[in-house]
């Protein structure tokens, strides 16, 4: 299938999620996330 990265970012963090498309029904598999603190 397919695979997307989403991200926010904000005044103080950045978070990002990993995922991948399921199958044809329309599933969503989230494979890794992570956060990060920044400096402000």
């Amino acid at each position: 299938m397919g695979g997307f990265a989403l991200a926010r970012v904000t005044s103080n963090s950045l978070d990002v999620v990993l995922g991948e498309a399921g199958d044809d029904h329309g599933d969503v598999i989230f494979t890794n996330a992570f956060s990060k603190s920044l400096k402000t």
